[in-house]
């Protein structure tokens, strides 16, 4: 199997503790989720094969550099066609389609923030636990990662400049 990476969009402390508090609420029902828990809570940018980690790396901190921190208002909860994946979902925005272009065309892009990746009995059962206490916030874009997909180990983090 071919070794990837991935550049993930991380949020802000307040915003990333509202996502593990999501999947710590599904825990203590006794719902045990895939998703990897080495990762941030977090808006996948792209994936690439690892072959390109020198040139994706650089690009990430030529972006870091260039791109200020900006919000991002979640406002619902979603679940992907075949039901395995529950989610955030943010509002439409131009920054983060923005920060999205600098990696790769968002055209079919959904962005989200994964909450809970299980077989769909699971997934039903997760939104039902969380759809009725689900209130809408908003997180700040403040740092990219690059990680190794898989693994889950980190490559590269860089801050988002303020004032640029």
């Amino acid at each position: 199997m071919t070794k990837r990476i991935c550049v993930l969009a991380g949020f802000d402390a307040p915003a990333a503790e509202r996502i593990l508090a999501l999947r710590a609420r599904l825990r203590e029902s006794g719902l045990t989720g895939r998703e990897n828990r080495r990762l941030p809570p977090h808006i996948t940018l792209d994936l690439w094969p690892m072959e390109q980690a020198g040139a994706i790396a650089e690009r990430l901190c030529e972006v870091a550099e260039a791109s200020p921190p900006f919000p991002l208002r979640f406002t619902h909860l979603g679940v992907f066609p075949g039901g395995k994946v529950l989610f955030a979902a943010p509002e439409a925005s131009r920054p983060l389609l923005a920060l999205k272009e600098r990696f790769a065309p968002a055209s079919g892009w959904a962005p989200h923030a994964t909450v809970f990746i299980q077989d769909p009995p699971a997934v039903l059962q997760a939104v039902s636990l969380l759809a009725g206490g689900f209130s809408a916030f908003t997180a700040r874009v403040e740092r990219l990662y690059l990680y190794e997909v898989g693994t889950g180990r980190l490559l590269l983090e860089r801050p988002l400049r303020p004032g640029r």
